[in-house]
């Protein structure tokens, strides 16, 4: 009887342990900036297309931008939340995979990640 008693609270104290210091997963958003042309577009399964126009206002992209100031406007964007009434951004990686001619604006896809470990 002692022994299932201190078997049962070390599953206790581990699980207890394991839960304290296992972490939300990380949120990954993937998009793709363009429009038109659907043939030649990166579009695919679990990415969000987003047409041109919609994806400069959204991130405030305007022309002349550096691909580090748009991923930091992506980051910014995507990763940000409210903590007890504070604007806070969780720290992220911004992969802007290589793009392709067509349609209105071409075709851009971008990986955003927010990391919360």
């Amino acid at each position: 009887m002692r022994i299932q008693s201190l078997g049962v609270a070390l599953a206790s104290a581990l699980t207890f342990i394991l839960s304290a210091h296992i972490a939300k997963a990380d949120t990954v958003h993937s998009l793709c900036q363009g429009e038109g042309d659907p043939h030649n577009s990166c579009r695919a399964a679990g990415v969000t297309s987003i047409d041109c126009d919609d994806f400069d206002r959204q991130f405030g992209i305007h022309q002349g931008m550096t691909p580090d100031e748009i991923k930091r406007n992506m980051g910014n964007v995507l990763c940000s939340y409210i903590d007890n009434g504070a604007s806070k951004i969780l720290p992220y990686s911004v992969v802007i995979h290589p793009s392709h001619s067509g349609g209105k604006c071409g075709w851009t896809p971008y990986t955003v990640t927010c990391l919360t470990r």
